[in-house]
């Protein structure tokens, strides 16, 4: 469950969100009868179930307000309201289900070369889809050319992709380094882009260990 607020405009909404197999199964809410927190929570809930949690976690409030026309600039504000609910839901959703914690990693992969195709494709990769890597994996970003690993009909890519919607593993690139690519549009689904504030936002609910460079 997750809870915000603002007592101000006695306005509250609560998410209740239930994470199977990687993946948001269930999604519920109860908030203020203000019809644009209401909207927002509904059109959230809809985003959102079916995805894995890393992808709502790298959502800002502006990615949600931007997808319901015609709301006035002063009641915009109920759009982050609902999306710190959600965030908050999944944060112990999965702490829930994660049981006692394990060591938590996260990668980022910035040297151009090998690095992707052997240290992820021949060690990394094949460790978490045979569960025997040793540590739970919170997410990984791609760097310079790395970030063609990530566009649609990699192979390496697709079975990334398969491994962290099973295990709930954040996958982003840097925005810059697709955008000079022009692949942006191209990159598996669930995969996100931006920028370091986006990936610390990201994995505020699910916070690694130790962050190893490659």
């Amino acid at each position: 469950m997750g809870r915000a607020e603002k007592p101000e405009e006695r306005l509250q909404v609560v998410f209740f969100a239930a994470v199977e197999e990687g993946s948001i199964a269930r999604l519920e809410y109860q908030a203020s009868t203000c019809a644009t927190l209401l909207a927002y929570c509904e059109l959230l809930r809809r985003l959102a179930t079916g995805t894995v949690p890393g992808a709502v976690l790298a959502m800002r409030p502006w990615d949600l307000a931007s997808r319901l026309h015609g709301v006035p600039v002063r009641k915009q504000d109920r759009a982050g309201l609902a999306l710190a609910a959600l965030k908050s839901a999944l944060g112990g959703a999965e702490r829930k289900g994660r049981g006692a914690d394990r060591m938590r990693v996260a990668y980022i992969f910035s040297t151009q070369g090998h690095t992707v195709s052997y240290k992820l494709g021949k060690m990394i990769l094949p460790q978490l889809e045979e569960d025997r890597h040793g540590a739970e994996v919170a997410g990984m970003f791609f760097f310079e050319d790395n970030v063609y690993f990530l566009r649609q009909g990699d192979p390496i890519g697709e079975r990334l992709v398969a491994v962290a919607k099973k295990n709930n593993i954040l996958l982003m690139c840097c925005d810059q380094c697709c955008y000079e690519r022009e692949i942006a549009g191209e990159l598996f689904d669930g995969v996100q882009i931006g920028c370091f504030p986006d990936l610390y936002k990201a994995l505020e609910a699910n916070p690694p260990h130790q962050v190893i460079t490659l």
